[in-house]
C-alpha cells in the first residue's frame, strides 16, 4: 500500500488539510485539522471520504493548554476502540539537539517505532519496535505516608551536557544498527506531493497494509511538529 499526501496551507507553511492520494492520484480521503477551529487548538484531525462523510478521527487526549500530548488514537468509523495508537516521545537531550520525537505506532499486538527527522528526504522509517517496559507503581503522597515508611532522599547526578549527548546519539546508534529494514517509510519527495508514504511487501508489515489511517495520522503529526 502506497499513497501520497498533499497539504494546503497557510504563508507561514502550516497545513489546515491534507489530500490523501492513492498511487494513481485519485482522492481517497480529505484529512482536515479540525482541533485549530476550537477555542484551545489541538491536534484533532478528521478524514473525510471525498463525499465528505466521517471515516476516521487522530484523536488527542484531553489536556491543559500549556500540556504537551504524547499519546494520540486513531478511531475508524464509529468505533469506540482505537485502530492504532500513536505515541511520540520527546526527551530533554532532543530538545536541546532541536530533533524530532521518537514515534511509536501500535496496531493491536503490533509495535512499529522510528525516530522523525527535520531535515533531508527521509522523515521517518519505522521497524518493529521491542515491547515497552511496565511503569513503576506510584508511591503514596509524602503527606500521606506514615514516617517511618517514607523512602530516604534520592541524591541527584549532576552530568555534563556533552555526556549526555553523547549518550543520547550512541543509544540511537546501536539501536539502528541492532533494527532490521524498514518496513514503512515517510519521505519528502523532490517534487511532487508533499509527502508519500511507503509499505514494503513483507509479511511483518501486514498491519501497517490494513489501513492507511495509522500511517497517514504519522505522516501528519510528522508534518504538525516541523511546522508549529
Amino acid at each position: 500500500m502506497d499513497f501520497t499526501i498533499d497539504k494546503l496551507t497557510y504563508a507561514d507553511g502550516m497545513a489546515y488539510r491534507y489530500h490523501i492520494r492513492d498511487e494513481d492520484g485519485q482522492l481517497l480521503f480529505v484529512a482536515d485539522r479540525s482541533g485549530m477551529l476550537l477555542p484551545s487548538p489541538t491536534r484533532l484531525v478528521e478524514f473525510f471520504d471525498p463525499s465528505r462523510n466521517l471515516a476516521a478521527r487522530l484523536q488527542p487526549p484531553d489536556l491543559l493548554p500549556w500540556q504537551r500530548a504524547t499519546r494520540y488514537q486513531v478511531l475508524v468509523g464509529g468505533e469506540v476502540e482505537p485502530y492504532a495508537v500513536l505515541h511520540e516521545r520527546l526527551s530533554l537531550v532532543d530538545l536541546l539537539l532541536l530533533r524530532m520525537p521518537r514515534y511509536t505506532v501500535e496496531i493491536g499486538e503490533h509495535r512499529y517505532g522510528g525516530r522523525a527527522a527535520r531535515y533531508g528526504s527521509m522523515l521517518c522509517q519505522l521497524r518493529p519496535a521491542p515491547e515497552e517496559e511496565e511503569e513503576p507503581e506510584g508511591v503514596e503522597p509524602y503527606e500521606q505516608a506514615d514516617a517511618a515508611e517514607q523512602p530516604e532522599a534520592k541524591q541527584v547526578e549532576v552530568r555534563p551536557l556533552d555526556e549526555l549527548v553523547a549518550e543520547g546519539e550512541a543509544a540511537d546508534e546501536e539501536a539502528e544498527a541492532a533494527d532490521q529494514a524498514a518496513l514503512a517509510t515517510v519521505e519528502r519527495p523532490a517534487s511532487g506531493a508533499s509527502y508519500s508514504v511507503t509499505v514494503e511487501e513483507v509479511p511483518e508489515a501486514a498491519p501497517l497494509r490494513e489501513d492507511l489511517f495509522a500511517l497517514a495520522s504519522l505522516a501528519i503529526l510528522i508534518d504538525i511538529e516541523l511546522f508549529s
